[in-house]
This record gives structure tokens, C-alpha cells and sequence, in this order.
């Protein structure tokens, strides 16, 4: 639009002020606002610089931590605090890169805030894993992610890199039952759990949702009620696994295999291979391993060692057809009396057969068991549920062991507005109360 192009052209102005520097320039961008956004994204294409993409959303304290991190030569943030201005320029050296470097942050919610490095060679091996994985040249898009995360930025370089388009609204235009017609061009939209969950309450959303040709649903785990719900109204919900570091998705489940009844999130792309560590030979599931030219660099400054291969935090295990089933976070495994206890699997049963909003598990400190599972829960009402009763609900389900042995009702809302818990920091808040 004449609009996108103006406010490129005086990016572009103010990017080629910092041309003639002995260091790679550092420009730290942190901007809600679409059009902003892209204005800055689309004048770096071309530059040899590192763009940092904060979050404008970030508070007081972490808007300090990125700038003293990356103390950059050009900063826009107009949603950030007044008071905040960049520090003065260090003279470290920028990583041994050509061409743009992007810095996508990753932490922050649930401690220390990092920046995945990311060439446009790394984005472009991943789209074209999607574009493969889907058989499409094309990738047409609707987007109501921010695009300062990987999920909402992907989305972008989908389109810039196979030509295709990306439409951007807010998701609380959906949320109001307004729904654009929908070209049959534009295959896919993405979403996060708690989006779905709101979508299938407001009348209209099913029908619009079939229109796509998959929608992709990642970003935490989808509870089993709620991907019961979707398979019931016949959505194309597409399963997938991904982070940061990866350019955003390294498994997907394809529609046609979620409405054959598989629940988990599919097979690997073609760019990427996965790779179980079992710990435990006795147990199928273990740490998992990634191998794809897609993965970052390094987490700014330093340059990491070993690029094509990768171990993640999270927990797996494949079958012996290649698909992927995520147990959560390798620090999220609790282990009571002698026995591991896997939060996702406890928390997708509490919320099948409990009246919950939303919920967490996370083990505490204890001296006769060395943790205690416990459960932190949102109830629609606000309104606690008898714990004998949960107990006994989840007897049936559970084993004695899995089931949390201790209750807390949440005050507020456990979930930000992308649908992730701060896990750490609710199991702060239940240690300190």
C-alpha cells in the first residue's frame, strides 16, 4: 500500500544514516503496529544488519534487560515506556555473518529474555520444509499472531519468499463474530489453543474455520476436549510442534490424519530430521534431538557450534510410522516417590473430566515424596471445586501417583493473551503463599 511504502521509505532514510560504521548496526525494533512493523522488516531485507524484534508488550524491567543487551544504533518502539532510552553503543563485535541477521526473542515470560539469530537463508529452508511438506509453491495466509514471534513472522517470510499473499486482522475481530469472506486462495490461518477454544464459541466461527485449507494449531498443548470439539464440527485442525530456534514448525499433523482420529503432531517436515535420546531404556520417551539447516545460529552474540544439530528442552517419543508425540519440557517432569509424572498427561485429564478453565502441573518440594504434584486451576465461576471430588473424578483415569495432592485456585488468569502459562512463575507464586 502507498502507506507501507512511505513509512519504508523513511526507514530506509534513517537505516542509511548508520551506513559508513566500522561494526554491523544494530537496530532493535518493538512495534504492535503492523504497518510499523513492516516497514522496518522489509527496509533491513537488503542491509547488513542485526534487527532485534522485541516485544512491545514487554514491561519496565524488561525493556531495561533488552536494552542494555543490545544497547542498539537505531531503536523504535513507540509503545515502550517514555522514560526508556538505549544505552550508549558498546563496541563488541556483532557475529560473523553477511547479509540481514534477525534476532527473534525467545524467553522473557518465563526468564531471561534471549535472541535467537536467524539468517534468511535459515527462514527460507524452513518455508520451503512447509512448502514441501503440504505440496504447495504458494503459501497465502491469515494472520492474527503478532508478528514479533516466530508464529506470526513466519507467516510473513511464507509469503514474501513463495510470492503468496498474508492478510493481517486482529484476533478481536473474529472474536466479535465478524468474519471476512474468506478467498479460496488464502490456505491457512494459525492459532493457539485458547484462540480456538474462544473461536468455537462465537456463532459463525465453524463454518468460516472450514474454509481453510488447514489450520494450524500450536504454540502449547490443545487439551482433548477442545480438539474433540474441532473434530466434531469436521475443522481442518492441523497439529504442530515448533519454537524459535527452529523457525517455527518441525512436525505438523495434516488435517485429513487429525479428522482420522490421531491426536498428535505429525511427522517431521522434509527439511528437518527428529531424534529420540531415551534416558530410560525401559521408557519410549526421551529428549529430543533436531538435525535441519532451519536451526538459528546461536543465542545473540555468540555463534553456536555444531549448527545442524540441536537438542531442545522438550520431551517425545516417535512411532513407527515417524509421528511425534511432545510430553513437555525436560525441567517439567516431576519425580514423586521413585516415579515420573509427565504434567501434560495429568493436565489433559484434569480438564476432560473437571470443571476447569485452564490448569497446571508443576511438582514443589517436599520431604517425604521429593515432590509433590500439585495443580493450579482456573474455574469459570472463580470458584474452588471440592478436592475429594477431583480425586475421585481422576481415580478413574489416573494413577494414585499422577493424581495432584495438592489444589490451588488461581486468583487471576493463568494464560497470557498467546494462550502460554508462566509456569515458573506460578510455581513462585504457590512457594511464596
Amino acid at each position: 500500500t502507498a502507506a507501507l511504502s512511505r513509512e519504508i521509505d523513511e526507514v530506509r532514510g534513517c537505516l542509511n544514516g548508520l551506513n559508513g560504521s566500522s561494526y554491523r548496526p544494530r537496530v532493535l525494533v518493538a512495534e504492535k503496529d503492523p504497518l510499523r512493523f513492516l516497514s522496518v522488516l522489509f527496509a533491513a531485507l537488503t542491509e547488513e544488519i542485526d534487527l532485534f524484534l522485541g516485544n512491545p508488550e514487554w514491561g519496565l524491567s524488561e525493556q531495561r534487560e533488552t536494552l542494555q543487551m543490545v544497547s542498539p544504533d537505531l531503536f523504535m518502539a513507540s509503545e515502550w515506556n517514555e522514560g526508556i532510552f538505549p544505552v550508549e553503543r558498546r563496541n563488541e563485535e556483532s557475529p560473523d555473518v553477511s547479509g540481514l541477521l534477525l534476532m527473534i526473542s525467545t524467553g522473557g515470560s518465563s526468564g531471561k529474555i534471549k535472541f535467537a539469530m536467524h539468517s534468511m537463508d535459515n527462514l527460507r529452508v524452513a518455508v520451503e520444509g512447509l512448502c514441501q511438506h503440504f505440496s504447495m509453491h504458494k503459501i497465502n495466509s491469515y494472520c492474527v499472531l503478532p508478528l514479533y514471534h516466530v508464529s506470526g513472522l513466519m507467516q510473513v517470510m511464507r509469503a514474501l519468499l513463495t510470492n503468496g499473499t498474508i492478510t493481517l486482522e486482529p484476533f478481536e475481530k473474529l472474536e466479535k463474530g465478524r468474519f471476512p469472506e474468506t478467498k479460496k486462495s488464502i490456505d491457512f490461518i494459525s492459532l493457539v489453543p485458547t484462540q480456538l477454544n474462544r473461536l468455537l464459541a462465537v456463532e459463525g466461527a465453524s463454518d468460516w474455520l472450514r474454509s481453510f485449507r488447514a489450520i494450524f494449531l500450536g504454540g502449547g498443548p490443545a487439551w482433548p476436549d477442545l480438539l474433540e470439539q474441532g473434530r466434531k464440527v469436521k475443522l481442518p485442525l492441523s497439529l504442530t510442534y515448533g519454537m524459535t530456534e527452529s523457525a517455527a514448525q518441525v512436525a505438523t499433523l495434516k488435517p485429513e490424519a487429525f479428522l482420522s482420529g490421531e491426536e498428535n503432531v505429525g511427522k517431521a517436515l522434509p527439511h528437518v530430521e527428529v531424534f529420540i535420546e531415551e534416558e530410560d531404556p525401559t521408557e519410549d520417551v526421551g529428549s529430543i534431538w533436531l538435525k535441519t539447516d532451519a536451526l538459528f545460529l546461536g543465542y545473540y552474540p555468540e555463534l553456536r557450534k555444531g549448527r545442524e544439530l540441536w537438542k531442545t528442552d522438550d520431551l517425545g517419543s516417535l512411532d513407527k510410522e515417524g509421528f511425534l508425540t511432545i510430553f513437555g519440557r525436560t525441567d517439567e517432569v516431576i519425580n514423586t516417590g521413585g516415579e515420573k509424572v509427565y504434567p501434560r498427561e495429568v493436565e489433559a485429564v484434569i480438564r476432560k473430566v473437571l470443571p476447569v478453565f485452564s490448569v497446571i502441573v508443576f511438582g514443589i518440594p517436599d520431604k517425604e515424596w521429593g515432590e509433590l504434584v500439585c495443580a493450579v486451576y482456573q474455574t469459570d465461576s472463580n470458584k474452588g471445586i471440592v478436592e475429594s471430588e477431583m480425586r475421585k473424578r481422576l481415580k478413574r483415569e489416573l494413577s494414585s501417583y499422577k493424581i495432584p495432592k495438592k489444589w490451588i485456585l488461581y486468583p487471576g488468569m493463568l494464560e497470557n493473551a498467546q494462550g502460554k502459562i508462566n509456569r515458573e512463575a506460578i510455581r513462585s507464586w504457590v512457594l511464596d503463599t
